[in-house]
Parts: structure tokens; C-alpha cells; sequence
């Protein structure tokens, strides 16, 4: 998602503006769960506009869009304790999980 990965650092951005406001417990209990959901969207929206083959799997999409979605709330609920670089190396897994989806060929 090299290209179009902005929707997590505006997100970032976001959640680190929120910061300055109210304490990271405080915002992550009302953390939306529409922010998974736009997650997801942005997540199959981004693999269908980048497929190579248009054959990809929309629960493996689900799944990475959830753990990154997983990742930001456990650092809301922590209190924002861990840089932004580190939360985005911990959703570096879903990232690749993504980005594998992109490339793969369809089966004959």
C-alpha cells in the first residue's frame, strides 16, 4: 500500500490531534467502530483499483483491515504509549498481507 497508505497516517494524524484533547483512555472507549468499517472499505477498495488479476479474497482483506483496526485501538486503550513509526511497523504484517493480495494471479 506504499502508494495509497495515507488513510492510515491520516488517521494517525487524527488520533494524534485527538491526543491533545482527551486522555487516550477517554478517546479509545469511543473509539467509532465505523473507523473499522471505513478501514475495510478503503482496504478492498484500494485491492480492487490494484489487483493485477481482479482474484482476491475479500474475508483475507476483512481480516487484514481488522488486525490494523485491532493494532490503533490497543494503542488508544494504552494510552497512546508507542510512537506513531511503531504502531505502523506493527500493522506492517496486514500491510504485506494486502499488498500480497494485489499480486495474485488468477487461477485458471
Amino acid at each position: 500500500m506504499e502508494k495509497d497508505r495515507c488513510f492510515i497516517l491520516n488517521l494517525l494524524a487524527l488520533i494524534d490531534a485527538e491526543k491533545g484533547k482527551v486522555k487516550g483512555k477517554e478517546f479509545a472507549a469511543r473509539f467509532p467502530r465505523k473507523v473499522e468499517w471505513l478501514l475495510r472499505k478503503k482496504t478492498v477498495c484500494y485491492v480492487d483499483a490494484h489487483s493485477l488479476s481482479g482474484d482476491y479474497s475479500i474475508k483475507t482483506l476483512n481480516n487484514a483491515a481488522h488486525i490494523i483496526y485491532a493494532i490503533l485501538y490497543e494503542w488508544l486503550a494504552e494510552g497512546l504509549q508507542l510512537s506513531a513509526r511503531d504502531v505502523y511497523d506493527r500493522c506492517q504484517l496486514a500491510i504485506d498481507i494486502v499488498e500480497e493480495q494485489t499480486s495474485k494471479k488468477a487461477l485458471l
